[in-house]
């Protein structure tokens, strides 16, 4: 019985010891599992970290296209002191085109910035036509890519329509032309 009872103590010690061994093998690769388990969580989080940033890119990319749009729709609106130079010419081109006369074109003072409004030149406009001569001109000059700012209209009637000739028309205009 003696042998028995050491057989029995030898394999309850070595059950005992594998039991123990597996259960540090146990607790070594569950913690290795959690650092494991952790650098993923921190690599997910870098990643979503990274796809915010590039998203972020992404959406001032955009907002950099579109502000670079409304920019060159602001400097063809808003034309440089060098450029308004131009616009009595293309006053006249549209007087000719639109067969009015006397047109008559003078810039006035250079307005400084007020409030939201920017530079601007005033101006005073004289013109004569007929009505629908008049009507189609001021339909292109409506059209012109700039900003104007019309403070007065004044339309007098200088000939009586006749049997023969249909009634002619002066228009004066104060207004302002804004500038970059």
């Amino acid at each position: 019985m003696e042998g028995f009872r050491n057989k029995i103590i030898v394999l309850l010690i070595i059950s005992l010891s594998l039991f123990l061994a597996s259960g540090l093998l146990l607790i070594f690769f569950m913690r290795d599992i959690n650092k494991k388990v952790e650098e993923a969580n921190n690599y997910q989080n870098e990643l979503m970290r990274q796809g915010a940033i590039l998203d972020r890119i992404q959406s001032l990319e955009r907002e950099t296209q579109k502000a670079d749009l409304y920019s060159s729709s602001l400097n063809n609106a808003l034309p440089s002191e060098s450029e308004v130079i131009t616009l009595e010419s293309k006053l006249k081109n549209l007087a000719s085109l639109y067969n009015v006369s006397n047109l008559s074109f003078r810039f006035g003072t250079l307005n400084s910035p007020q409030g939201n409004e920017p530079k601007s030149y005033s101006f005073n406009l004289i013109i004569d036509g007929q009505v629908d001569a008049l009507i189609n001109w001021l339909t292109a000059f409506q059209r012109l890519p700039y900003s104007f700012h019309l403070e007065q209209i004044e339309i007098t009637q200088t000939s009586p329509s006749t049997s023969h000739a249909t009634a002619i028309y002066n228009i004066k205009i104060l207004g302002r032309i804004y500038l970059r």
